[in-house]
């Protein structure tokens, strides 16, 4: 197994409440059981906000961005409905914001604390979020906590004050995790890069899938300009050249995805690859 040692800084938890005025005030629960485990000289700051409509909530993560590129580093924590498609429900209005909408605003939070802000949708289908996240572009949070289900307050409430108990008294994520059901799974960022670069590595630049690929894309140039054999063997040998696994690909994306964050070497990650294949 792949080991890596990553480092999650937090100093603030703020609890997002967008559910209507007649849904279990689970939020405002949470909260104030919360800030019993905090110290007030250490922290971490802890903070609820009430929200009653889409740009309430855009504006607050607007301000929350701001001030993580002064130093916070929060764990938000979203109390709402949500669904697979439509994303979570806000206020009594019930309007909407979908995942792609709102994947935008946590980047920007997760951006200006180089990967330190971590999300928990206390929400039902809340892990949905993560299906706009590619290694194309940076991760939103460092990680994500969330159910692919439906999720009842009653279930709910018991397991988070743990969760965030745990969390505050300095021990570990996978520790407090420990105090969720399995309803609730958990993405880590340099985790689900690791995966998503094995698996492009393994089907694109190795093996069968490497040889398939080069043949592919000589036979795509061939076609558009015939060549000669010659031309072709010196085509094909700069291309098995280029697509092979290299430390400039994997850095390339692991520190923008990361934002800069790696601790995984390319080393380390080949010879577990090849230990796979």
């Amino acid at each position: 197994m792949l080991k890596y040692n990553t480092r999650f800084l937090n100093n603030s938890v703020f609890f997002i409440d967008c559910l209507s005025d007649g849904d279990f005030q689970t939020a405002r629960r949470l909260f104030e059981d919360v800030i019993h485990f905090t110290d007030p000289k250490l922290g971490p700051r802890c903070e609820y906000f009430k929200i009653s409509s889409k740009q309430d909530l855009v504006s607050l993560l607007g301000g929350i961005a701001e001030q993580c590129r002064q130093g916070l580093k929060p764990i938000l924590h979203f109390e709402a409905h949500g669904s697979i498609l439509a994303g979570l429900e806000i206020g009594n209005q019930k309007e909407k914001i979908t995942w792609t909408e709102l994947i935008p605003a946590l980047r920007a939070i997760n951006t200006a604390t180089k990967n330190n802000s971590g999300v928990v949708m206390a929400a039902c289908f809340g892990l949905h979020i993560i299906k706009p996240v590619s290694i194309h572009e940076p991760t939103p949070f460092f990680f994500l906590i969330g159910s692919e289900s439906e999720l009842y307050a009653t279930e709910l409430e018991a397991q988070l004050r743990k969760f965030y108990e745990t969390i505050i008294r300095g021990n570990s994520l996978n520790n407090a995790m420990d105090c969720l059901s399995d309803k609730f799974k958990c993405y880590h960022s340099e985790k689900y890069f690791l995966i998503a670069m094995g698996r492009y590595f393994k089907q694109q630049c190795m093996g069968k899938g490497r040889k398939a690929r080069v043949e592919r894309l000589v036979t795509e140039i061939n076609q558009q300009q015939a060549r000669s054999r010659k031309e072709l063997k010196k085509i094909r040998n700069q291309i098995k050249n280029g697509i092979k696994p290299s430390p400039e690909v994997y850095f390339k994306y692991a520190h923008n995805f990361l934002h800069g964050q790696i601790t995984a070497t390319f080393t380390e990650f080949m010879s577990f690859l090849r230990r796979e294949q």
